[in-house]
Order: structure tokens, then sequence, then C-alpha cells
């Protein structure tokens, strides 16, 4: 399950949807601990993608890959459910 869904973010500027997000994926960055490189490797995605995310510059439609962080950050289902569901 996405915690970040489009749909429940009707509404607010797409500019502020995309700031949330990149706050969430930094949240659950620093959570790890671990640098860009390790985690990319751990998540199957380059060590210049994951930095794109972090900043806002690149919000990707499919949301698998963070999915996959934030069960490696060990995020539970409970905190994920807010987070993927509100997508820009």
């Amino acid at each position: 399950m996405n915690e970040w869904d489009a749909g429940s973010r009707v509404g607010i500027p797409k500019e502020a949807a995309v700031q949330e997000f990149a706050e969430l994926v930094r949240a659950l960055k620093a959570r790890d601990g671990r640098s860009y490189e390790p985690l990319g490797r751990r998540l199957t995605i380059s060590a210049s993608t994951l930095p794109r995310y972090c900043s806002g510059t690149t919000v990707q439609e499919e949301l698998a890959a963070v999915d996959r962080l934030a069960l490696l950050c060990g995020a539970d289902k409970g905190s994920m459910s807010g987070a993927a569901s509100r997508g820009p």
C-alpha cells in the first residue's frame, strides 16, 4: 500500500504536496542513517535519484521505491498509511 495517494491531496498546491513528499523521504532517510549510495543500492535506484526525491526535484508516479525505503527504514504500516496517501 502506498502512503502517498494523490487523490487525498486534492485542493492543495502541487508545490506544497511535493515539499511534503520530500520531507517524508528526508525523514525516512534520516531515520535509517545511511548515506545515499548504500540506500540507493538497497532500493535498486541510483545514488543520484534519492537526493532528488529528498529535495523534491523528482517525484515518481510509481512509489514502489518510496515504499521500499519506508520498510527498509523501519516505518510501520500505521505511519506509512498517512504519508504515501498524500501524493503530488
